[in-house]
């Protein structure tokens, strides 16, 4: 009895109070002297022996053969698949806001091309990698305005200090700018902020550009 679970001793109080119930039946049908209580004749009564003892004998047997409330597996649940993949990824112009790193002022478009002009293509472009990517702030008039594989995009006016016409400065715009690019006017003066793409002899070209006041 000491290993005895709950529901063995569920079916032991179940033999146990149908053998009570029907020797306090069999005691007031032998004792016609004794008045038995009213609840003793309720025609539920007499069957209540016979299910209480079919209910603890089919608990054992049940228990008998193995079956344990612990051995019920429990319902399968679908795994959740983490959304890491699956969700929405954000915009090139939020990645770009958290990622922009911004060279310094000393850096300008003149600075970065004149590495052209010491050195052959292929050594000035080794030397001017480390800026790929990064991003400038530039003011300038506008030269013109014209659509573009990104969108839209501006050239500037730039000039050396000896008066000479300085480096061909594109700026490439996102689609969502050409509407507010298409009122502007040549020769407006213009302050942006750009991702440097490319350098070369001429000039160099900023990407993800936007207007800043």
């Amino acid at each position: 009895m000491r290993r005895w679970t709950f529901w063995e001793w569920i079916a032991y109080a179940g033999l146990y109070v149908g053998a009570v119930i029907l020797a306090i039946d069999t005691g007031f049908k032998l004792s016609p002297d004794l008045t038995a209580p009213a609840f003793l004749h309720s025609p539920w009564w007499g069957f209540a022996p016979a299910v209480l003892i079919t209910f603890s004998t089919g608990v054992l047997l049940l228990r008998e053969f193995g079956y344990s409330p612990k051995d019920r597996k429990p319902m399968a649940v679908p795994a959740l698949e983490p959304l890491g993949d699956k969700a929405e990824t954000p915009t090139l112009a939020n990645e770009a806001k958290q990622e922009r790193v911004f060279v310094g002022e000393n850096v300008t478009p003149i600075y970065l091309v004149s590495f052209f002009n010491d050195h052959t293509a292929l050594q000035a472009s080794l030397m001017t990698k480390p800026f790929i990517g990064k991003w400038m702030k530039l003011t300038g008039l506008i030269r013109d305005v014209q659509a573009s594989d990104f969108g839209a995009a501006i050239s500037l006016r730039t000039k050396q200090e000896n008066g000479e016409r300085g480096p061909v400065i594109l700026l490439n715009f996102d689609k969502e700018w050409s509407d507010r690019l298409a009122i502007l006017r040549r020769d407006d003066a213009i302050r942006v902020i750009g991702e440097i793409g490319n350098i070369i002899t001429e000039g160099l070209m900023l990407n993800h550009c936007e207007l800043v006041e």
